[in-house]
């Protein structure tokens, strides 16, 4: 009777066992990716990649139609959490660095601006210093714009 308590005890801290480390790896919840296709209502998208940035802008003010479209290059993602960072990336059509800003990132949008300021610089020559000038602590992104995910 020992031998079948002794082997009893053991299947059960077996199965208890592979019930806690299926509950660890087993049950995770999925995890917001920042790449992807992001629209809003006003007519923008952004195209994120892990090598590309595209942003898009089509409105109509007064009956006059504005455009504007950047596509950069050579990404560059920096995480200040989970859920927030910047994304560094060189604008082809002048060669220089630009950034844009992100934050409550989850699995169906994120807020999104591109780099601002009143008086500040529109791009910079090298990504260092793209990232010390381009900072939320630095006067940029002062608007964000809510973004869905295609």
């Amino acid at each position: 009777m020992k031998k079948s308590s002794t082997l009893f005890r053991g299947l059960i801290s077996v199965l208890l066992f592979a019930a806690c480390l299926f509950s660890v790896t087993g049950c995770q919840e999925p995890q917001p990716e920042l790449t992807g296709t992001y629209t809003s209502s006003f007519g923008e998208t952004y195209i994120i990649t892990d090598t590309t940035f595209t942003y898009s802008s089509s409105m109509e003010y007064d009956g006059v139609k504005y455009e504007t479209i950047i596509n950069g290059t050579d990404v560059v993602f920096v995480s200040l959490s989970d859920t927030a960072g910047y994304i560094y990336y060189k604008v082809q059509d002048v060669d220089q660095w630009a950034a844009t800003a992100y934050k409550d990132l989850v699995l169906t949008g994120v807020s999104l601006s591109n780099a601002y300021k009143l008086g500040g610089k529109t791009y910079c020559d090298t990504l260092q210093e793209a990232k010390t000038e381009f900072t939320i602590e630095n006067g940029y992104f002062a608007y964000f714009g809510e973004y869905a995910k295609k």
